[in-house]
């Protein structure tokens, strides 16, 4: 319990979310592990629509991949939006790029069928 930490040798340090259906995505809110002074501080998203499709890295308005702040302590939540519409797919991605510690986090995903 705690929260969710990768392997130390994994390179590649990311939490999957596959939905039954379709899901509509708008947001992300995270934190750190809830016994353990670990957080990540920075993260990307990447997403699939259906699960045979490639998956695809949200992304700014110029087409670069979006790092999206993270937590700095283990405890306070922090939302960040995905776009104005939101991501529409049926898993999602969540990859630590930084952290304290260790990658480890708690996180919840907003959006609506």
């Amino acid at each position: 319990g705690g929260g969710w930490t990768p392997k130390s040798d994994d390179f590649n340090p990311h939490i999957s979310f596959t939905f039954t259906a379709i899901m509509n995505v708008t947001s992300v809110i995270t934190q750190g592990h809830s016994m353990r002074d670990e957080w990540v501080t920075k993260y990307t998203v990447s997403y699939q629509r259906e699960h045979d499709d490639v998956y695809r890295w949200v992304t700014d308005a110029h087409g670069d991949i979006i790092v999206f702040e993270g937590n700095t302590d283990r405890g306070s939540e922090v939302e960040n939006a995905l776009s104005e519409s939101g991501i529409v797919a049926r898993v999602i991605r969540v990859h630590s790029k930084q952290h304290h510690d260790a990658a480890s986090m708690r996180v919840e995903l907003l959006g609506c069928l």
